[in-house]
């Protein structure tokens, strides 16, 4: 696992990295696009176009931000997928992708960034008096009524329609980055701090569909309390740039590993998943899935009818799970039955 040091935006290789392992920041986004992020490849052999302002500035002015905002709240090392991972290495990717929930279950802090919702600009077009100059001021830091985290305050009111539509809600990597963190903060365009998971809790369920108990205390292998059905089924409505990875970004709500074979399609690669999960698991609700709800849904698969016929027990899309909310196993369902029910007398 490499790591960034803030306070130089430099690389270090996890052979590097002294001992006993830091604590460390971990950053969760959506990427600007392949063409713009810095890449490994790019701190390695560009490093110095890159500082010179001669290539890549979008991607080199997020690392440099997520560093400034990480080493100001006191961390000294961060983790960064777009630059941490070596993507042209098939054994650092099958590595990274297989231990990632990992990487931010252990992480210090967790940074969400929110790169379409400005505070300041809202703050500003909703006209209220004393909020119009936010530029180094985070709003979770705030004391008294008018602090984001009081759901109650004009900030937190002002903000939440945003923080509901925001892009990093539909995307498929950061459904396992907003469970796995013990500690989650969101920030906005401009890096400020927003406030914590916990308090945004009502958007988050109205945005993904998570109840919040699952995001304290989610657990990869408690199937008693939150099936894989359930879990599917926050994941049915979200996107991934490669169609693979629609089920390899799951493979750490699950805590199981799969080979990655990037190629194989959605529907292999999802299938591949379905029957690891039988195997490993006693859930039924995986076989708790129906037909597309609309047809923004339908993917291409020649072996399938958009009809439904010969589908057989497995569902050939994660979209089928998109009513499974509340599914949970029969075997859940019945030791929920025995703990329930009143004990007979003598």
């Amino acid at each position: 696992m490499r790591l960034l040091k803030t306070d130089r935006y430099e690389l270090v290789e996890a052979n590097d990295i002294p001992e006993p392992f830091p604590q460390y920041a971990i950053l969760s986004h959506t990427w600007i696009s392949p063409k713009d992020e810095i890449t490994y490849q790019d701190i390695k052999k560009r490093k110095e176009d890159i500082e010179n302002d001669l290539f890549k500035q979008k991607g080199w002015a997020k690392l440099r931000r997520y560093c400034d905002r990480a080493a100001r709240d006191g961390w000294d090392w961060a983790w960064m997928d777009t630059c941490c991972i070596d993507k042209t290495n098939p054994y650092d990717t099958q590595e990274a992708i297989n231990a990632m929930f990992q990487w931010y279950q252990d992480a210090g802090i967790c940074y969400a960034y929110l790169d379409d919702v400005d505070a300041n600009i809202i703050f500003s077009t909703v006209g209220s008096a004393g909020v119009n100059d936010l530029e180094d001021v985070d709003l979770d830091n705030i004391a008294g009524a008018d602090n984001v985290a009081n759901r109650c305050s004009f900030r937190h009111k002002a903000l939440s329609p945003f923080v509901v539509k925001a892009k990093w809600f539909t995307r498929g990597w950061t459904l396992q980055e907003l469970l796995a963190p013990h500690y989650l903060v969101f920030v906005d365009r401009a890096w400020r701090r927003i406030g914590t998971r916990e308090s945004w809790a009502d958007e988050i369920k109205e945005a993904s569909g998570i109840e919040t108990p699952y995001l304290t205390a989610f657990s990869p292998t408690d199937f008693n309390s939150c099936s894989i059905a359930m879990r599917l089924s926050w994941a049915s409505g979200r996107d991934t740039t490669l169609e693979e990875d629609e089920t390899y970004s799951l493979l750490g709500l699950f805590g199981i590993s799969l080979p990655l074979i990037y190629g194989e399609g959605r529907w292999r690669a999802f299938n591949r998943l379905q029957r690891e999960l039988i195997t490993v698991y006693n859930d039924d609700s995986i076989f708790a899935w129906k037909a597309e709800q609309t047809s923004r849904s339908r993917i291409n698969r020649p072996q399938w009818e958009d009809n439904g016929s010969n589908w057989g027990i497995l569902a050939p899309s994660i979209r089928q799970f998109w009513d499974a909310s509340k599914s949970q196993s029969v075997w859940s369902l019945w030791r929920q039955l025995l703990h329930d029910k009143p004990r007979s007398g003598n």
